[in-house]
């Protein structure tokens, strides 16, 4: 009983026992302790410094090189491509590229075509891409655009700050390219081709009256040549 009794009070002595006010009384100084010594509480984003400050207009001093600088990186570049307009399509060309496009008439094999709407020309690294001359600008030389006519351009003088449209497809002429003095390209007729038999067959109900029609539709095949940067 002696040493079950010693055990117990052993035990007990490893225990300290609180009351509730003192419980209280550490916590209290604790969480002052706490608040003392870290730093105040954050803001709510709608009291946020940042958000309420008007935004700062960036630098108008823009990395982006001029064509001259940009026409010597592309030419340290070994291959290049075109975007260009050809018959109300884009095409993303290559040199010695075969393209295939509707039969055009009257245009032997053998006959130079070249690209005059060029949208952008670009390598492996850089891209030199058209766009609208601004105001400041207007007078360069080296971007131009085709004109615009529609019916409030005849009755109206045309705007001096152009828009592409939404539908751009609709509108092809209406989109920027560069000039021919910055980048020439041509292509080249390889020969005039036919695509594969297709049969249509009509027929008018309760007449007897029933064809069967075959036809071939005819093709051009043009290789792209080089692509010479001025």
């Amino acid at each position: 009983m002696t040493s079950l009794r010693t055990l117990v009070s052993s035990s007990r002595q490893l225990f300290t026992t609180t009351t509730p006010a003192q419980a209280v009384r550490s916590f209290a100084t604790t969480r002052t302790r706490t608040a003392s010594s870290s730093l105040p509480p954050p803001l709510p984003h709608h009291a946020h410094p940042s958000t309420l400050e008007p935004p700062q207009n960036l630098s108008e001093t823009s990395s982006v090189p001029d064509e001259v600088s940009a026409l010597s990186l592309l030419k340290s570049q070994p291959t290049h491509y075109v975007s260009a307009l050809l018959m109300g399509r884009r095409y993303l060309l290559t040199p010695n590229d075969i393209l295939t496009v509707p039969h055009l008439k009257s245009v032997p094999v053998g006959t130079k075509i070249s690209l005059t709407r060029i949208l952008e020309v670009g390598s492996r690294d850089y891209t030199l891409r058209a766009s609208f001359p601004s105001s400041s600008s207007s007078s360069s030389p080296s971007l131009s655009r085709p004109p615009i006519l529609t019916r409030s351009a005849l009755t109206s003088p045309q705007s001096e700050t152009p828009t592409i449209p939404r539908d751009w497809q609709r509108h092809p002429d209406s989109l920027p390219y560069l000039s021919t003095s910055l980048v020439q390209a041509e292509l080249t007729v390889v020969e005039h081709t036919k695509g594969e038999m297709f049969q249509v067959d009509k027929f008018k109900r309760r007449k007897g009256y029933r064809r069967s029609l075959r036809s071939k539709l005819g093709f051009t095949k043009l290789r792209m040549g080089e692509i010479k940067l001025q």
